[in-house]
């Protein structure tokens, strides 16, 4: 992707409900996207993207760009897990370190980041990545105490699972089918 038009300049072409995070067209830019449409569209990766001129920006991107008038310093995390959920108030600027942090791993029933179940060896697998490698903490009977092992490895690694406990693990979301 590159650069974000400026504040003004997406200003002039979209309104942004910072409410439901939604764009709509403020102007006519073709046959596809008259005035009063609504912006974007869901890409494969579940973000929503919007086209400025033969470009693709990712919308959560222009957002903080349309309301703080200055590119993201570092990642734009979804803090409820939803990439299509661009409302203000679930968009914030983190290091990519937090932003993985908060990543969601639903697993079926799974509650916990960083645990899946491995029908082969009929255990659940504690593993997370640290700049850009899998570190693996082992397998375990129990979803929880796999949990425990990787938020205690990550803190000897120093790699921010301090905010994270067992009674209070990272939020997630809505386990899928």
């Amino acid at each position: 992707m590159s650069a974000i038009p400026s504040q003004d300049r997406l200003r002039e072409l979209l309104d942004y409900d910072a409410e439901t995070g939604t764009f709509h067209w403020r102007v006519r830019m073709n046959s596809c996207s008259p005035a009063g449409g609504q912006a974007g569209r869901k890409r494969p990766a579940r973000y929503n993207q919007i086209t400025i001129n033969g470009t693709a920006h990712l919308a959560h991107r222009l957002a903080w760009v349309y309301v703080h008038g200055v590119q993201p310093k570092g990642q734009i995390d979804h803090i409820d897990g939803n990439r299509t959920n661009n409302a203000l108030a679930n968009l914030r600027d983190v290091d990519a370190a937090t932003n993985q942090q908060n990543r969601r791993r639903a697993q079926g029933k799974n509650p916990y980041p960083w645990v899946t179940w491995r029908p082969s060896e009929n255990r659940w697998r504690s593993v997370f990545r640290v700049c850009g490698r899998d570190v693996l903490v082992g397998h375990f009977h129990d979803p929880k105490v796999a949990y425990e092992a990787a938020i205690s490895k990550r803190r000897a690694m120093g790699v921010g699972a301090e905010a994270f406990t067992a009674e209070h693990p990272a939020p997630i979301a809505e386990a899928q089918g």
